[in-house]
């Protein structure tokens, strides 16, 4: 046997004497290729690790934990770590339980010593933070390689190292370090080489190396925040997310999300100025899913402010749902227990019938409604000439995501409606009730609003809309609320008469912006012609935008509008004549001259919407010169 090794030992001797001599000529040139990797690699290796400020023993022993694991990764192979995604999530478990335990070190769980939403956060910040990294060098040289060819490489690294031919050369030290070096140029005999090519390349080694420190040292630092009780967010924070959960399993509590209540989770999770985009997301997917969300709700953690807050927004879930009675009831009794507190209307659903509410049947007719409403938003989003592109997506999209959602057969039929109408009196007979009413009006007015101006059209339409849901009387009403509500919040903004205001959104197109709109003490008169001749006086309102600035008047006769607008070229220029009690404001340009009185020591407004426009002093002379 030994006379065996004998001749195995000369042999290989032999053969790597040979080999020195023909690859001599490429060792310098490989060395100096080796040491480049080696200074990038140091480059690499340098990636700072954010410590908290006045660290205690125990965060001292966290982050020594943490520099020993970086450490481990670039003083071992890269194939030494798997890079199958389920290991590096197992690496990144191992690392969060190791910190827990130096946190809590008696405790039979230390890795759920923490809430489920600090959980969540830790996770949404590792993720957010990779995935930032990922987008700079040397990442991005890495971020697209396919872990399949990671590993397949790997394979082969682990199957030269069994080769009889390797495992002799490694028994046997001295001849292992002389073939290592006198095959540096091609690396048949260094497993090395099949380390390397794991990543294809040195540079892609290093970036891969990288990246797992990259990992073990966001993982470390989020791990050491959450479980040494550094709050990473304030609790305001914290209590809106709490508020957050807890409507979400309100809304999920009999398994089927309405409507009404997907619209105030909406509201109040993507108008929430405390929510960071990534955290909405991820609310709203736990939505989606219809899965309940774990949270507990603490007496020690919440004061009665914020307990009584909770109970408000939760409640307001529970009121928007038609369906479910029952299980909602049961759902707020949990809550109040949970609380210490009595939710009144919880109190309320307890008078209500024993058999549940949300038989097919009924959500069958809600569906029904909702149909013809968004039916009769299309009708009225055509009026737009062309419909509009992004109200066709609001109303697919609102069809989908209905609880019995509109196939697109069905959302081809409902977007039909802006080329073949049906009748507005047979889409509205479903809807009845007051509530069901305004809401309809509501809807139509956003679309027929998608886009300025109002036309004349899109008035016809809306009457005749108020005239099928019988809400004649209030016709005026709703369209004011909606006129104001465009109206910009400013001080040289007054709000005037329906009539002036239907003119005013007549006339100004999208692309304009209200800058000014301030009433005048000048009067404009009407004659009206007819059987009776009639004349009728309103006063000039001075409205100034982005684009021009002209002056309106309006009545209204009979039912109809009469308004006379008087637009100047962009060079008019503005006289003002001071007076004791009111100014007088001269606007000429090429074709007018228009004066107008200012309301009674109320000049100071109009001169400053005016102001662009005033003549100078010196201006004043030369003209009356």
């Amino acid at each position: 046997m030994e006379t065996y090794s004998l001749i195995v030992l000369l042999s290989a001797a032999a053969i790597l004497v040979t080999a020195l001599m023909l690859v001599h000529r490429h060792n310098k040139q490989q060395q100096d290729a080796l040491r480049e990797a080696d200074l990038d690699q140091e480059t690499l290796q340098q990636i700072e690790l954010i410590r908290v400020q006045n660290p205690s023993q125990k965060d001292l022993q966290a982050y020594h934990l943490i520099e020993t694991e970086r450490l481990k990764v670039w003083k071992s192979l890269s194939t030494g770590t798997s890079l199958a995604p389920h290991k590096l999530s197992q690496m990144s478990l191992e690392l969060i339980k190791n910190i827990a335990v130096i946190y809590f070190p008696e405790t039979e769980n230390p890795v759920f010593q923490v809430s489920l939403a600090d959980l969540v956060e830790l996770n949404e910040r590792i993720v957010t933070r990779i995935h930032e990294h990922l987008e700079d060098f040397p990442l991005n040289t890495i971020k697209d390689l396919k872990i399949q060819e990671v590993l397949k490489y790997k394979s082969y690294y682990d199957a030269f190292t069994q080769f009889k031919m390797v495992k002799l050369a490694q028994k046997h030290t001295y001849l292992y370090t002389l073939g290592r070096y006198a095959w540096m140029g091609y690396n048949a005999l260094n497993p090395w080489y099949w380390g390397k090519k794991v990543i294809l390349t040195a540079g892609k080694e290093g970036a891969l190396r990288y990246l797992l420190t990259m990992i073990i040292t966001i993982v470390g630092e989020e791990a050491v925040l959450v479980y040494s009780k550094r709050h990473i967010r304030t609790k305001a924070t914290a209590v809106e997310k709490q508020i957050a959960f807890e409507m979400i399993n309100m809304a999920i509590a009999d398994n089927i999300v309405s409507q009404e209540e997907y619209e105030v989770i909406l509201e109040f999770v993507l108008n929430n100025p405390r929510f960071s985009s990534q955290l909405k997301v991820t609310l709203l997917k736990a939505l989606l899913r219809k899965r309940l969300v774990k949270s507990e709700i603490s007496l020690e953690v919440h004061d009665e402010k914020e307990r009584k807050r909770i109970l408000t927004e939760v409640e307001r879930v529970a009121k928007a749902d038609k369906f479910g009675i029952l299980k909602k009831r049961e759902a707020l009794r949990t809550l109040e227990e949970a609380l210490q507190l009595t939710s009144e209307y919880r109190t309320q659903l307890e008078l209500a019938p024993h058999e549940e509410v949300h038989s097919w049947e009924i959500m069958q007719q809600h569906r029904r409604r909702e149909e013809a409403l968004l039916r009769l938003m299309v009708q009225a989003g055509a009026l737009n000439e062309p419909f509009p592109d992004s109200l066709q997506e609001y109303i697919i999209q609102r069809a989908e995501s209905y609880p019995l959602p509109f196939d697109e057969d069905e959302q081809a039929r409902i977007l039909r409606e802006c080329i073949m109408p049906s009748s507005p009196d047979a889409l509205t007979n479903l809807i009845t009730t007051k509530s069901e009413k305004e809401r309809t009006i509501s809807e139509v007015l956003d679309a027929l609003f998608w886009y300025l101006p109002f036309t004349r059209k899109k008035e016809e339409f809306y009457t005749q809309i108020i005239s099928a849901l019988d809400l004649k009387k209030q016709r005026d009403k709703f369209l004011l609320q909606r006129f104001e509500r465009l109206l910009p919040v400013g001080k040289l903004i007054e709000k005037p008469p329906v009539e002036v205001l239907k003119a005013l959104f007549r006339a100004m197109t999208q692309e304009e912006q209200l800058l000014a709109l301030l009433e005048s003490a000048s009067m404009y008169q009407f004659m009206i012609s007819g059987e009776k001749s009639k004349k009728k006086e309103a006063p000039y309102w001075v409205c100034v935008t982005t684009t021009r600035v002209f002056t309106l008047a309006a009545v209204m006769v009979d039912q109809v509008l009469y308004d006379h607008l008087l637009e100047f070229q962009k060079d008019f220029v503005v006289e003002l004549k001071r007076g004791k009690l009111s100014d007088t404001y001269v606007l000429r340009d090429a074709n007018r001259e228009l004066h107008l009185k200012s309301a009674l020591f109320h000049s100071s407004n109009l001169e400053k919407a005016l102001k662009p426009h005033l003549l100078t002093p010196k201006q004043e002379n030369v003209l009356h010169a």
